[in-house]
């Protein structure tokens, strides 16, 4: 009967002939990558393979037409992927919904390896990791390569393409929260971190403008921008436009916000033909006001722009 040990060896050289790399192997037996290394070595395995077929299907060829969905996947790879040399991709998400996350980046992908766990601490990691020169290579194109994170530069993209990868970027390294002011009063927030040339360049390209932008301070060329109160509403109805592309836990929780808290000024905007109306056919600007139940005072700046 063999030992485990040689069950565990076998189990390593069978991997490693069906394609996958050290760290794969070590992920998936729960091994260091180092300890994997030494076993395929004593092995007498030939580790000079030129080119390796995997075991897992995966559509290669998904970055090369871009819409709504491969732009958001861009962008969340350019937020939390990694790449290794021309061939490897990964990328983790924690939590119930880092692990829904994940399972759509495969659906998209078409790709049927399994989802690795982890546990850390208060929470579980969930990550996948492939192999592909083309996607590597197609990736490159939107500068997300090796060692990314303080070098990163936001590619050339504008208008509806831009808002979907800023979407997924967010998804990957942004947040979205609701707060209480003290007052009762709750207001949402939506950021993002990123390099200094990278939030400066995504805000150019933003209608809405920004709250806030600040240097972290917590790691070389780290900033973040934001938006609050009146301007993250505009800025999340801007950017969270596509109701079709994938619900994160971060477009749930504004989504939330919005259809629960809608604030005054988004009510008067609604209003604001109604009491255009009322105004035109000779109603008296307080007459308007307990109709519209909009505040007179807004309703006096209002009509010195009709």
């Amino acid at each position: 009967m063999k030992t485990l040990e040689e069950n565990e060896i076998n189990k390593v050289i069978n991997l490693f002939k069906s394609g996958l790399n050290y760290k794969e192997i070590g992920i998936e037996l729960n091994r260091d990558p180092r300890t994997v290394g030494k076993i395929v070595k004593n092995s007498g395995v030939e580790q000079n393979r030129v080119k390796r077929r995997s075991k897992y299907n995966i559509n290669e060829d998904y970055f090369k037409v871009l819409n709504s969905e491969s732009l958001w996947l861009v962008g969340l790879l350019a937020a939390d992927g990694w790449i290794k040399k021309d061939r490897f991709i990964g990328i983790s998400q924690s939590g119930d919904e880092g692990e829904d996350m994940i399972e759509e980046v495969k659906r998209l992908l078409e790709y049927n390896a399994p989802t690795y766990e982890k546990d850390t601490i208060g929470r579980k990691a969930y990550s996948i990791n492939i192999t592909s020169n083309k996607i590597v290579n197609d990736l490159s194109k939107f500068n997300i390569v090796p060692s990314k994170s303080l070098i990163y530069e936001l590619p050339e993209l504008n208008g509806d393409d831009f808002r979907d990868y800023l979407r997924g970027y967010i998804d990957g390294d942004g947040s979205v929260g609701v707060y209480d002011n003290g007052n009762g009063y709750e207001y949402v927030v939506i950021s993002f971190v990123g390099t200094k040339d990278f939030v400066e360049k995504c805000s150019e390209l933003t209608p809405i403008k920004y709250s806030g932008l600040r240097d972290l301070k917590r790691s070389e060329n780290c900033w973040e921008i934001r938006w609050y109160g009146k301007r993250a509403i505009e800025f999340g109805n801007w950017v969270y436009y596509n109701k079709d592309l994938y619900k994160s836990k971060k477009f749930c929780i504004f989504d939330h916000y919005i259809k629960n808290n809608k604030p005054d000024y988004l009510v008067y905007e609604e209003k604001k033909e109604e009491v255009k109306k009322l105004l035109t056919d000779g109603k008296k600007v307080m007459e308007v006001s307990k109709i519209t139940g909009i505040p007179f005072q807004t309703i006096y700046t209002w009509r010195k722009k009709f």
